[in-house]
């Protein structure tokens, strides 16, 4: 069968990266001819379209949180988040997904539709990751809102949304749209709320594809003494990183603070780092979290990568737009004591039986490989 994958293009997300070369891979495992569909929007929110989505179901609460966010926005570029990325990792990761990742050629919005019709895909893939967030979108690209209108088979594969509802101007539209679904999953069951109510047709909650698949291979040996590893995309935990990272030095020993940094991300952990990487690819960053002797993060791929490699860790949430898949993960796994929303809620009193764990997470693996095994038949 020759399926197309439409996800996010990501230049120097980690996980969003991994994410697509294990869906990809999977697919191919199973006997599949597999393209990474281009899609690059080119089109950019109005203040027209902003001002909508503003109004739309206004309230002091959301009005509130969006009022907060531009704060956070605008305070970050003071405080230098939004510095240039430097050259070297655009390099590195542009050479990773050179190698390993299989794109069709640029599209966008008006274009996207007969690319596919050219293409003939049997099947086209939407998702993972976060794809499902454009939900106020004058186009829903991810859930098959282009021209000519495809035929073949539609399916989402742990496909995720952080909205906490869908525009009303937008809802007759995704009724439609999910109607031409022929199976549809998401990541998490914030997202599986969100949509439910949009479609008559079963959804079901599967893993994301990094747990699909085994990225042995990128694994090199470990060498070196032992370190704790960090990747922090938002802000600060509740509490401060300074008492964080003590308590996890407390567990695992004075052992030096690795920090894979995004200089247009969040930089607040530099200052508790030993040692900072601003230039790792995706399979660098990987070896450094395999290899790690303990993980702090507020990525769901770290935690995701960190229960891969049953490595001790401590993830937390801030932002809303980050807590839903985290706060799944928690409740999924009962990691109470190590996915938390401050320094008062971390429990390093156990390690995490990884003995009990790893049955569980095989389980709802072979669950997901069923979903896509049907869904593809």
């Amino acid at each position: 069968m020759k399926i197309a994958i439409l996800t996010h293009p990501y230049i120097r997300n980690y996980g969003g990266i991994l994410q697509c070369v294990a869906l990809q891979n999977t697919l191919e495992r199973k006997g599949h001819k597999v393209e990474v569909i281009h899609f690059l929007s080119g089109r950019k929110h109005n203040l027209r379209r902003r001002i909508k989505l503003l109004l739309n179901d206004f309230s002091f609460q959301r009005f509130y949180k969006w009022f907060l966010g531009i704060c956070s926005d605008f305070s970050g570029k003071l405080i230098g988040r939004q510095k240039n990325v430097s050259s070297a990792l655009l390099e590195n990761c542009a050479r990773f997904i050179k190698e390993n990742i299989h794109y069709t050629e640029i599209c966008d919005e008006d274009t996207i539709g007969r690319l596919i019709e050219q293409r003939q895909y049997d099947a086209i893939v939407i998702g993972s990751d976060i794809v499902w967030v454009g939900l106020g979108n004058e186009r829903l690209i991810y859930f098959g809102d282009w021209q000519p209108k495809y035929t073949g088979k539609l399916i989402s594969y742990a496909a995720c949304s952080t909205l906490s509802h869908v525009p009303k101007f937008n809802e007759a539209k995704l009724e439609k749209l999910l109607d031409d679904f022929s199976h549809i999953s998401v990541r998490d069951k914030h997202t599986f709320n969100l949509i439910r109510g949009y479609t008559h047709k079963d959804i079901q909650i599967v893993a994301d594809p990094t747990i699909l698949y085994d990225f042995g291979h990128y694994l090199k040996p470990c060498e070196g003494e032992d370190y704790i590893f960090t990747y922090v995309l938002g802000q600060e935990i509740d509490g401060g990183h300074r008492k964080a990272i003590a308590a996890m030095k407390k567990r695992y020993g004075n052992i030096p603070v690795k920090a894979v940094v995004l200089s247009d991300e969040s930089t607040n952990i530099v200052p508790y780092a030993d040692e900072i990487v601003d230039d790792a690819s995706p399979d660098v960053w990987l070896n450094l979290l395999a290899h790690s002797k303990a993980v702090y993060t507020d990525s769901f791929h770290g935690i995701i990568f960190s229960l891969k490699y049953h490595r001790p860790f401590i993830a937390y949430y801030k932002e809303a737009s980050r807590s839903t898949r985290l706060i799944d993960l928690k409740e999924r796994f009962g990691l109470k004591g190590n996915i938390v929303s401050s320094v008062g809620e971390i429990d390093l009193s156990g390690d995490i039986c990884y003995d009990k764990l790893q049955p569980v997470m095989d389980m709802w693996k072979d669950e997901s490989l069923n979903f896509l095994k049907n869904a593809l038949i």
